[in-house]
């Protein structure tokens, strides 16, 4: 089911998924699990997938972004959201695919998160998410990392450094969530441009996210060390070294320039209507 997380922060909503792409005969490929299209009244929605048939998950995305275009009034997109998912459970009977996405939703000028679960259900999310297999290495250390009180208060760039991180935990630990592979995010604002972010610059965030621990690691020794590593002053002078040298680093080194609004036109709609619409975003191929 590999690994998706959403969260809210202070100017809208991120999503953020492995690229690791599952069959229902298990065999392994790579593709975007990210998917998006324009509704009426400058409206977006956005899904990121987790399941174990990534066909299925893709018809069903197709089958939800389908209904949700057609709605006209904005407060009727719930039930067009929920039918979507009803109908193309039925043939399923009980023999339904294990599927859950996480969908941002901008509405009048304000951008949501929630849980899909079919064949009904859709859960508001305050705060933050993770599903798949990796939301298992994920959810133990989610709330530490981005903590409910916090959470709208991170500017869109702090917000996705820690979901970089988190997902690299997850890629380390979690055999099937996708180990090298590359990984799609997309920003939805309140207002203004969608944004999907650059590949490069998530492969840059992830990497750099995995020195955080070997810091972490160097201090919860010296912690725990009873006093045996040498005198406690000098080591946490060194640690407050590391930690300078290392949040300047990552301040030079982590831009985010997608999330940076520019005069570009309204690519976030291009390939909306098709996953080959010939953009060359990701287009949610699974």
């Amino acid at each position: 089911m590999t690994i998706a997380i959403g969260t809210r922060c202070q100017t809208g909503v991120l999503l953020y998924a492995d690229k690791k792409v599952i069959a229902s005969d298990g065999v392994t490929t790579e593709g975007c699990k990210i998917y998006r299209t324009r509704l009426a009244s400058d409206g977006f929605l956005a899904l990121a997938s987790a399941s174990t048939d990534a066909i299925a998950a893709e018809a069903l995305a197709v089958d939800i972004m389908g209904h949700a275009r057609m709605v006209k009034e904005q407060s009727t997109i719930w039930g067009a959201v929920q039918t979507a998912m009803v109908n193309w459970c039925k043939p399923y009977g009980r023999d339904l695919p294990s599927i859950q996405f996480l969908m941002a939703l901008r509405t009048e000028e304000i951008a949501r998160l929630y849980l899909l679960q079919p064949r009904n259900q859709i859960v508001p999310i305050l705060a933050k998410r993770a599903i798949g297999a990796g939301g298992r290495v994920v959810d133990v250390m989610l709330d530490d990392v981005i903590p409910d009180d916090l959470c709208a208060a991170f500017v869109a760039k702090v917000a996705l450094f820690n979901l970089a991180y988190m997902v690299r935990r997850a890629k380390d630990q979690e055999s099937r969530v996708g180990g090298g592979s590359k990984s799609n995010a997309i920003f939805l604002p309140h207002r203004g441009r969608v944004r999907w972010i650059d590949e490069i610059e998530l492969m840059l965030a992830e990497d750099l996210a995995a020195t955080v621990d070997e810091q972490l690691n160097e201090i919860r020794r010296l912690m725990m060390g009873l006093g045996t590593l040498g005198p406690l002053d000098k080591q946490a002078e060194i640690f407050k070294n590391w930690i300078i040298t290392a949040s300047n680093s990552f301040t030079g080194k982590i831009e985010f320039s997608s999330l940076v609004d520019d005069d570009v036109g309204e690519s976030e709609s291009q390939g909306a209507e098709s996953l080959n619409g010939g953009s060359d975003e990701p287009t949610g191929e699974s």
